[in-house]
C-alpha cells in the first residue's frame, strides 16, 4: 500500500511544497535585510530543475534519488551583483508564493482523497 501512496504527484507536490516553504523563508531573509549593506539576495532554485528534467524526459519520481536532484535549495546573488532587495518586489512575491502553497495543498488533498477513495473501493 506503501507504493500507491508514495506516488510521483506525491513526490512532485512534497517537492514543490518543501520549495515553498523554503521561497518563504528566503522572502523573509530578504525583507529582513533590507537596508542591510552588502547583502546578496537569496532565492530558491526549484522550477528550473523540474523543468529541465521533464524535457529530458518523464522521470519516476517515486525513488529518492530523482528527488534529490529536484530536491530545491538557496541560491544567494553573485558576489559583488549589484542587486537591491525592493520591498514592493518581495511583499508582492510573498503573497504569490502564499497562494502557491495554498494551492499546492489543495491538491495534495485532492490526491489523498482519491488514493483514499480508490483504497475504500469507492466507499465513503
Amino acid at each position: 500500500m506503501l507504493a500507491i501512496i508514495d506516488s510521483a504527484t506525491t513526490g512532485l507536490l512534497g517537492l514543490a511544497l518543501d520549495a515553498a516553504a523554503m521561497r518563504q523563508q528566503a522572502l523573509a531573509h530578504n525583507i529582513a535585510n533590507l537596508n542591510t549593506p552588502g547583502y546578496r539576495r537569496v532565492s530558491v532554485a526549484f522550477e528550473q530543475h523540474v523543468g529541465a528534467m521533464l524535457e529530458s524526459g518523464a522521470p519516476d519520481l517515486r525513488g529518492e534519488t530523482a528527488r534529490a536532484t529536484l530536491r530545491p535549495h538557496f541560491q544567494f546573488a553573485p558576489a559583488g551583483a549589484e542587486e537591491r532587495v525592493e520591498i514592493d518586489a518581495e511583499v508582492t512575491a510573498l503573497s504569490e508564493n502564499t497562494l502557491h502553497h495554498q494551492v499546492l495543498l489543495k491538491m495534495l488533498n485532492k490526491h489523498m482523497a482519491i488514493m483514499s477513495m480508490a483504497v475504500n473501493e469507492g466507499k465513503r
